[in-house]
Order: structure tokens, then sequence, then C-alpha cells
């Protein structure tokens, strides 16, 4: 039996598209594919992204952190969603 290496996690390109422009809708999008605990690299040129960032996770149930360039963030999948 060989070991196989983890599957990369999921990344996320929103452009210069920002949270208050509706790059929320294409995140939550992507998290729901996403197992409880699960990560999604976020990618970006808004600014201010990873402050508005962190905000939406942290009311979404969700949680970020920082990432290496290229990109803004992981965001790690809660499970407040699952429960409504």
């Amino acid at each position: 039996m060989t070991a196989t290496a983890p599957s990369p996690a999921p990344t996320i390109d929103i452009e210069d598209l920002g949270l208050d422009r509706g790059a929320h809708l294409l995140i939550k999008r992507a998290l729901r594919e996403l197992p409880v605990g699960g990560r999604l690299g976020v990618r970006g040129r808004a600014p201010d992204l990873a402050v508005h960032l962190a905000a939406w996770c942290r009311a979404q149930g969700h949680r970020a952190e920082p990432a290496p360039p290229p990109l803004v963030a992981w965001v790690i999948r809660g499970s407040a969603e699952t429960g409504r």
C-alpha cells in the first residue's frame, strides 16, 4: 500500500470584487462544497479584503486564518450553517 499525498485545498480568486459587491456569495457557494473544518483559499485584490473577510467569517460562523501570498486568507468552514 502506498501513501497518497493529500489533495490541495481549493482556492477561489475573487479578483477586484469586494465582499460589499457580492464576493461573499461566491465564497459562500464554494464553502458549501467543503465539509465542516474544510479549508478554502481566498485570493483577491480588493482594498481591505482581509479585514472584511475576517469579519464576515466571524458573523457566518467560519474562521479566517492568514495565508501566504498570493492568498489573502484561508477560510475554515464552521458548522453554523449546517445547524440552520
